[in-house]
């Protein structure tokens, strides 16, 4: 998904989008724009500078956050935020995708229904 992220959003083929699983954060940027890709998984909590950090780049008005394990700490830190959650059912090449906003839904409630309206195009 990272990648897939990346790429629409501008980031060229060449350039690598790696997981930060062993960091707290990769960010990758494009002029003015940064694409921050945090992950959550191998952390029981934030220490203080991580959330100041996490929340800086969230206030920047050029930057797109994607998380994940999001569920771990992302609600203390913001109030709200849209959530995709990616699945595979069990012994299937599917993936089932839910989007869902938390907290305020009518920050994102456009953009949710024109990702539905496209993916009805889709089947």
């Amino acid at each position: 998904m990272a990648q897939g992220l990346a790429r629409g959003w501008g980031l060229p083929e060449h350039s690598p989008v790696v997981s930060p699983a062993y960091n707290l954060m990769m960010e990758y940027r494009d002029g003015p724009r940064l694409l921050a890709h945090i992950d959550f998984y191998r952390l029981d909590s934030l220490a203080p500078g991580d959330g100041l950090m996490i929340l800086d780049i969230l206030e920047q008005p050029d930057s797109t956050v994607l998380v994940e394990w999001a569920e771990k700490f992302l609600a203390d830190l913001v109030d709200a935020y849209l959530s995709v959650r990616i699945e595979r059912p069990h012994l299937s090449d599917e993936r089932v995708i839910t989007i869902q906003t938390v907290g305020s839904p009518t920050i994102y409630g456009d953009l949710i229904s024109e990702t539905e309206a496209y993916a009805r195009t889709l089947n």
